[in-house]
């Protein structure tokens, strides 16, 4: 404090008469506060309020990554459902003069063309039509009943038809 105050005086930014009355009230302001300890209970009080916000944003960032995580985890599975799907539906193979309709989300009535065999296996529920998950705008493909049921059990709404489910 005094280095302070001769530094001041130095520079002839501060008299004596003005350096006593600054000095003086530091020292009330100081017993004000409860002298020596008074400034270690505020220095406590400083401390536990910084811990107080730090575990905050600790509990903050670990909710934060958890819900990363999660999301991260939801991506993938719809990658593997999508793969899944991609992998096992029927193509080309499917395709033939009969159509085969069914209700989509919207109360529609769309159809599939498909061949003798592929609506025998639909209609013993060997088979079924599920909303393609890989596509934004509504795709519908033949798939085989395990990967439907499936897909009934993991996005609600994907399967539009399945026989005996």
């Amino acid at each position: 404090m005094g280095n302070l105050f001769d530094e001041l005086k130095k520079a002839k930014l501060v008299d004596e008469k003005r350096a006593r009355r600054l000095a003086h009230e530091q020292r009330v302001e100081h017993s004000k506060k409860g002298g020596d300890k008074g400034l270690d209970e505020e220095a406590r009080a400083r401390q536990a309020e910084f811990e107080k916000k730090r575990k905050a944003e600790a509990l903050e960032s670990r909710q934060a990554e958890r819900a990363r995580q999660e999301q991260q985890r939801e991506k993938e599975r719809l990658a593997e459902l999508n793969q899944l799907v991609a992998s096992r539906a029927l193509g080309r193979e499917a395709e033939g003069r009969q159509r085969w309709h069914f209700e989509a989300e919207g109360g529609s009535l769309p159809f599939l063309p498909v061949n003798p065999a592929v609506a025998k296996r639909l209609e013993a529920g060997e088979l079924g039509i599920v909303r393609d998950p890989g596509q934004s705008w509504p795709s519908y493909v033949i798939v085989p009943r395990d990967l439907a049921l499936r897909l009934q059990r993991e996005i609600r709404g994907s399967v539009r038809f399945l026989n005996g489910a």
